[in-house]
């Protein structure tokens, strides 16, 4: 599936920021532009690159990343008036590179945030519910798999159909090899082996059909999921609200 000409942000500092506003929806609707941002990680953002979010109405920010991640590798949006950061982590400390063993390991890791982190998913969307007017982003390192999780949940609730999420999902393999090429240099020079971390940086879409097909079967749909960790019916009604077109 081709992606929308607007749908990647013209962003000098980030590889993966986008708009999930334009896609199809069941019943002939589709979602609203402009309201939800995905990205990667925020700390090479130029000062043109933060007026055009401003100017295109960015009011919240959601750091899905841990604490150490962040404080390693800070946004640069902190402190800008107007934007309002929060650092709710999806995942307090991601395995060490080392007891990656299995070569496709992330739908296993998507199960675990989906079972085990679903107080913070939850989290997540209040936060999300309660942003006022103007845009959410939510991001973390490489915006493909704590981001890509949250948007597909979200689309899920908004009544995207399945194709739809597994193309936006998949769509992150397309706009970030400029940056896995800055992950393997930087693992490089700290004497680590990219191959090391390779697994990790796939995004084929059975990675998150798998993940979808898991709260399916456990929960019997994303909107019973998403009650089960705690987010009530008028919360769920805010969140199709901000992403579903009139």
């Amino acid at each position: 599936m081709p992606y929308h000409p607007d749908r990647r942000l013209p962003i000098e500092g980030a590889f993966n920021l986008r708009d999930l506003g334009g896609y199809a929806l069941q019943g002939g609707a589709e979602t609203r532009w402009g309201q939800a941002l995905r990205a990667d990680g925020l700390g090479r953002l130029t000062h043109g690159d933060i007026d055009l979010l401003l100017a295109r109405g960015l009011r919240r920010v959601i750091d899905l990343r841990a604490p150490a991640e962040a404080r390693q590798h800070p946004g640069k949006l902190s402190g800008i008036s107007g934007i309002e950061v929060i650092n709710l982590p999806l995942y307090n400390d991601l395995a060490p590179m080392r007891e990656i063993t299995d070569p496709e390991p992330l739908p296993g890791f998507y199960r675990n945030i989906i079972a085990a982190r679903g107080e913070m998913v939850a989290e997540v969307f209040q936060a999300i519910a309660e942003t006022g007017e103007g845009a959410v982003m939510f991001h973390c390192t490489a915006g493909k798999d704590r981001t890509g999780l949250i948007a597909a949940l979200w689309l899920a609730l908004a009544g995207a159909e399945r194709e739809v999420i597994l193309a936006d999902y998949a769509l992150t393999g397309e706009l970030i090899p400029g940056l896995i090429t800055l992950f393997n240099a930087d693992l490089a020079a700290r004497g680590i082996d990219p191959e090391l971390i390779r697994p990790m940086l796939g995004c084929e879409p059975h990675y998150m059909e798998e993940a979808l097909e898991f709260i399916t079967t456990t929960y019997g749909d994303i909107p019973a999921y998403l009650r089960e960790i705690g987010l009530s019916s008028d919360v769920l009604t805010t969140l199709r609200g901000r992403l579903v077109s009139a």
